[in-house]
């Protein structure tokens, strides 16, 4: 991926190109193999990924309310993940699993951390720009839940199903 391509990436949006070059030049490229797993759901974070070619699933794992996995999400070139972890070493949220023979640009978040330091204005852009991303992922979910929320009232679900909607609903939304 070329510098004039990468900043394209919206994560990139309104960010000097001396900036850009910088993060181009620090980042690593890594091939994946199909199937091959990038990083598992609760993982630590090290850095984020830029999809170079092929694509991407983000897939949530089993767990108490889920049954096998699911792909929530598929990312192709110029989309990126793993954002969060830029903004502290958190476990990831779901897992990454290329869905075909797929070439990611990483960017560690210590190169990240330290154009913060150095109080670089791009990089709180960066920080900025991430906000955007978490803010629409948000309001995705939240449209969601609600939407989930009135097919199970559709169907005059049992008192159980209505406490765990509720409870679902007020540790979500509040």
């Amino acid at each position: 991926m070329t510098v004039a391509t990468l900043s394209r990436c919206a994560i990139f949006n309104n960010l000097d190109k001396e900036y850009i070059h910088y993060l181009h030049d620090s980042a690593k490229r890594i091939a994946i193999a199909k199937d091959q797993y990038v990083f598992h759901q609760n993982d630590t974070g090290e850095g984020m990924y830029i999809v170079l070619s092929g694509s991407v699933n983000i897939v949530l794992a089993e767990n108490d309310t889920l049954s096998g996995n699911h792909v929530i999400n598929t990312l192709k070139q110029g989309d990126f993940f793993g954002e969060i972890c830029l903004l502290g070493k958190q476990p990831r949220t779901a897992s990454a699993v290329a869905a075909e023979d797929t070439q990611l640009l990483f960017i560690h978040t210590e190169d990240f951390a330290r154009q913060i330091d150095q109080n670089n204005i791009n990089a709180l852009k960066m920080g900025f720009n991430i906000a955007l991303k978490l803010r629409t992922h948000v309001e995705k979910t939240n449209a969601a839940i609600i939407n989930l929320y009135k097919q199970i009232s559709a169907t005059k679900a049992p008192k159980e199903i209505e406490k765990y909607k509720l409870k679902l609903l007020s540790e979500v939304l509040f």
